[in-house]
């Protein structure tokens, strides 16, 4: 009874840790990470760290992209919505899907479209 209360606790402070961290995006930026979030069961510290797990990889490659080509932000201002990433990162991660997208990389294609019903 109790380790399933410590459990429950344990899942709320993190549910809450991942709210505040959100808020130090600014606003109007935060519904890219939030949407994405919660339909891709991701939560926003696997989307900001470091990992280089494939996967989060790409994802997270495929979000700066849609983002710089949709919403035409700075390379900066995106850096900061995944973590305070440097520009140059961001700059990379758009250019390594548009070459990705110029082969007829057919994951990657799949990933952007389904990331863009989400922005």
């Amino acid at each position: 009874m109790q380790t399933t209360k410590l459990l429950e606790l344990e899942q709320r402070i993190e549910r809450l840790e991942q709210e505040l961290k959100l808020r130090e995006i600014p606003q109007e930026n935060r519904f890219f990470l939030k949407a994405f979030c919660d339909k891709y069961d991701y939560n926003y510290e696997q989307l900001v760290s470091p990992s280089r797990r494939r996967p989060i990889v790409i994802i997270r490659q495929c979000m700066m992209y849609l983002i710089r080509k949709k919403y035409k932000m700075s390379f900066k201002q995106i850096g900061r919505i995944f973590g305070d990433r440097d520009h140059c990162t961001v700059l990379k991660a758009c250019e390594s899907i548009d070459s990705l997208i110029s082969i007829n990389d057919f994951e990657i294609i799949a990933e952007l479209n389904k990331l863009k019903e989400i922005i």
